[in-house]
């Protein structure tokens, strides 16, 4: 399958439960991810268990990644925030072996001194930069592509690429000099290639894709921990950014999604988007099981009353039901939308909607009756209904 590229994999793997698939995405993107994970948490045993989880969510996030993503710029951001979570629940232990394993690196390990000045920080200084800058690094410095193939993985020419890559490194290099490293483009470029991806343990892309293919059923206490830390890390990251993603898009479709300046249209995005958050939280604690009703939420120890206390939920309405994650197109199924539309500017309606994937939008139509819009913009809702 060495031809066959990460999206035809993760697709056969969707469509087919292909096994063989899986397998192919997990040794050709182990190196990556276990290096990601070994920086972060300084101890291989724990790079072995977060690398574990990694896989884990791919497998049950599989069905909803965009077809057009980076895969490789989708693990490593994934590995990060699961790296983020070990280092929550355990950083006294952390703490405690990385001295001693930094050690016996230092020992073993021929490492030049803009290679161990710049190990600490790389991934929090890879998290700055914005997603498509990110895979493009990754793609060229940790992958060790070609500027024509990180162009064909990236839809551009091979001349943007490369301007995408030399701006990432110059944000790169300002924030090692922020931090007190000086630093060039060449000197971080040449240390991440040279440096940044030890092969990962023999056995560990054989155990990984075996309890990733069980989506974690036969996974260790803490690798779950891992898991439910980084999906509430993603989807609180999500929720996070979905607002401008939202006033992108708003912005491109015209008038039928637009942004509104009164505080009364702020106050109910903001509702939208916490009690979509809510709901999401609730399912990663319940194997994606959603909440039937309110009072499933208020009664959850993963969510409690403390969450909601803010949000007037009489305003709002239960859409979608069932299983988040057997959703197949997440961006488009309503969670959650206003009971009643509201009167809004130019003498038109206005709702709000929570979506399955975490965003929130704002829907106009000239009528109280939304159902035709709903229609037309594809809107879904789960079960799906005739």
């Amino acid at each position: 399958m060495d031809e066959t590229t990460d999206m035809e994999l993760l697709k056969m793997y969707v469509a087919q439960n292909s096994e063989a698939a899986f397998a192919a995405l997990v040794a050709r993107h182990m190196n990556l991810v276990y290096s990601s994970a070994l920086r972060k948490s300084s101890h291989p045993q724990a790079a072995e268990e977060i690398t574990q989880a990694v896989f884990v969510i791919l497998a049950r996030k599989a069905g909803s990644i965009p077809h057009k993503t980076i895969l490789p710029g989708w693990l490593y951001q994934t590995t990060r925030f699961t790296a983020a979570s070990y280092l929550k629940s355990e950083l006294r232990r952390a703490r405690r072996e990385q001295d001693a394993f930094m050690e016996t690196e230092l020992r073993t390990t021929p490492t030049d001194e803009a290679w161990k000045q710049l190990a600490p920080l790389l991934d929090d200084a890879m998290g700055q930069l914005g997603e498509k800058e990110r895979a493009a690094v990754v793609l060229r410095f940790f992958a060790g592509q070609s500027f024509a193939e990180v162009a064909v993985a990236s839809g551009v020419s091979e001349n943007a690429a490369k301007k995408r890559v030399q701006r990432a490194l110059e944000k790169l290099e300002h924030y090692f000099s922020r931090h007190g490293i000086s630093s060039s483009a060449a000197m971080i470029s040449g240390a991440i290639s040279t440096h940044s991806v030890p092969a990962a343990p023999a056995a560990l892309a054989k155990t990984a894709t075996a309890i990733a293919l069980a989506k974690g059923a036969t996974a260790s206490g803490s690798t779950l921990t891992l898991i439910n830390g980084a999906l509430k890390i993603m989807a609180w990251t999500k929720a996070k950014t979905a607002a401008v993603a939202g006033a992108i898009l708003i912005l491109a479709a015209g008038s039928t999604l637009i942004v509104q300046t009164n505080q009364e249209s702020h106050t109910r995005m903001d509702q939208a988007r916490k009690l979509d958050l809510v709901f999401i939280l609730f399912a990663d604690a319940n194997g994606g099981q959603l909440p039937a009703n309110f009072d499933q939420l208020l009664s959850s120890a993963s969510v409690g009353p403390t969450a909601l206390s803010s949000l007037s939920v009489s305003n709002w309405e239960i859409v979608s039901f069932g299983n988040l994650n057997r959703f197949t197109n997440p961006g488009q199924t309503i969670l959650l939308r206003e009971r009643e539309p509201r009167h809004g500017a130019y003498g038109r309606f206005v709702r709000a909607y929570a979506f399955a994937d975490g965003h929130a939008d704002l829907l106009h139509s000239p009528s109280e009756d939304f159902t035709a819009l709903e229609k037309q913009r594809g809107f879904l809702v789960q079960p799906a209904k005739n």
